[in-house]
């Protein structure tokens, strides 16, 4: 596994989140309501916000990007998306044991949102303990239950 370093994300950032969403996540929103292109990067402007969003860097490389939430009750893995050439070499287990651990020490459950076409993330998320608590016509909901936590 290659180790990320991370960074807050920027404005400057706004360009690199769309085009990693569009090249990785596209085909699991096509199946689920249709991509149109005007439409995504309308919705995207609206909810960028770089406050909370990390940016995972391969030396200077953008590689992807993570976003948590941190509710009192809970940690929300809002975002987690790495582009293709860092896919499957074991950096998105080790973030999402990072955040598992946050959560155990913390006695708070980890809840996240993924699109029913993304079997992959899906299949990732069961491998790690998270368990399907609600269906929408889109996505599942998904929480890791923390031992100590709610």
């Amino acid at each position: 596994m290659t180790s990320l370093q991370r960074r807050s994300a920027t404005e400057a950032d706004r360009e690199f989140v769309f085009r990693a969403k569009a090249e990785t996540l596209r085909y699991a929103v096509e199946a689920a309501w249709g991509w149109d292109e005007r439409a995504e990067r309308d919705l995207h402007d609206k909810r960028f916000v770089a406050g909370g969003l990390e940016i995972l860097l391969d030396g200077t490389e953008r590689a992807g990007y993570l976003k948590v939430r941190r509710e009192p009750d809970l940690l929300r893995l809002v975002s987690i998306n790495l582009l293709p050439a860092w896919q499957s070499r074991g950096i998105g287990t080790s973030l999402i044991e990072e955040l598992q651990r946050e959560a155990e020490e913390a006695g708070l459950p980890v809840r996240l949102r993924v699109l029913q076409a993304n079997g992959r993330a899906r299949s990732l998320y069961e491998r790690l303990g998270f368990v399907v608590i609600e269906t929408t016509a889109s996505h599942h909901q998904m929480s890791w239950p923390s031992s100590g936590g709610a």
